[in-house]
């Protein structure tokens, strides 16, 4: 896979995926070796399902992250290539006869689902393009300035699995987000009993009769801290992502007040399985069953672009061509 270009502290992609690996390994310690070795008063035979179900939510949290972080978005169709004759024309020469023959040439592909606009008037539609890339844009499909690419159904950029969310690990990310905001609410419901029950209890006799050690409730607090913290914020930004899914938009779309297709199939579960699968028992598994190829989703009738108004257009030069998805790192990314 390409290696991410953010402008963060530590670009190396394969880097940062093992500085998450080791994060996740440290709080794997706190809950499994030292709460349950240490301060959990439950029996044991209880305290071994508990560590049984923590590993099981652990490994799909991991599986979700890994899958997410490394599941390339597919290539970009060569029928989407641009012929050389568009790509050669020179800025200033981008006139509205071009726009015209990028009409056209739409017009005359009539198998191939084209990402329209339209000029300021709102009359005439030509497919939109990206030079770097040398293609015409494929539906929901964005240039991102930080892989250097066009991404299929590009949702946004995220700096956690430094790469985009797209058309074909945008489940794995939703898996991802569920089950690490499971196991954060999980352990924190756990621990929350032991930790404030040391507290009403004379700790200064506690620790006097040697039942007591400080340090380890010290480490104990810090993990349920932290994952109170992070239960919070994976669940703010998981519904929000979950909002945008059951209207069958992206957070790049979400965000654009341009008129844009519809691409909502009318039902929320509809929606939901464009991106989950068919069988709602693989939703929450990271395994790949995503139905589309990237490259053509169903729009609603009253969406449709006219190809009667495919014609003349409005000048527009390259840098507006690609300025509204050029910059699209997600600020409110986890």
């Amino acid at each position: 896979m390409p290696s991410c270009r953010c402008s963060c502290p530590y670009p190396n992609f394969p880097g940062r995926i093992i500085a998450w690996l080791c994060s996740f390994n440290v709080w794997y310690q706190i809950f499994a070796t030292v709460y349950l070795g240490f301060l959990s008063e439950f029996p044991t035979v209880v305290n071994v399902a508990v560590l049984v179900v923590w590993n099981g939510i652990w490994l799909l949290t991991i599986t979700s992250l890994l899958s997410a972080a490394f599941t390339d978005p597919v290539a970009i169709d060569p029928r989407y290539r641009m012929p050389e004759e568009f790509v050669e024309v020179p800025v200033e020469e981008r006139t509205k006869k071009f726009f015209k023959r990028l009409s056209r040439y739409a017009v005359s592909k009539p198998d191939i689902q084209f990402q329209m606009t339209d000029h300021s008037s709102r009359e005439f539609f030509y497919p939109r393009y990206c030079i770097p890339c040398k293609i015409f844009k494929p539906p929901r499909a964005h240039h991102c300035r930080q892989c250097q690419r066009c991404i299929p159904r590009m949702d946004h950029h995220c700096p956690v699995i430094a790469t985009c969310v797209h058309s074909h690990n945008h489940k794995f990310f939703l898996n991802f987000l569920f089950w690490a905001s499971f196991l954060c609410v999980y352990a924190a419901t756990l621990i929350t009993r032991t930790l404030f029950e040391i507290v009403d209890l004379d700790v200064e006799f506690l620790i006097a009769m040697e039942q007591f050690d400080l340090v380890m409730w010290l480490i104990t607090f810090s993990g349920w801290t932290n994952a109170v913290i992070c239960a919070i914020a994976l669940i703010g930004f998981q519904i929000y992502l979950w909002s945008m899914l059951v209207s069958n938009q992206t957070t790049l779309e979400s965000n654009d007040n341009k008129v844009k297709p519809d691409y909502s199939l009318g039902s929320r579960v509809k929606n939901i399985e464009t991106v989950m699968g068919y069988n709602k028992l693989l939703w929450f598994v990271p395994y790949q069953n995503t139905p589309t190829d990237g490259f053509t989703y169903p729009v609603a009738a009253s969406s449709e672009t006219n190809p009667d108004d495919m014609c003349e257009c409005e000048y527009e030069t390259e840098e507006d061509s690609c300025a509204d998805d050029s910059d699209n790192e997600y600020a409110h990314d986890v």
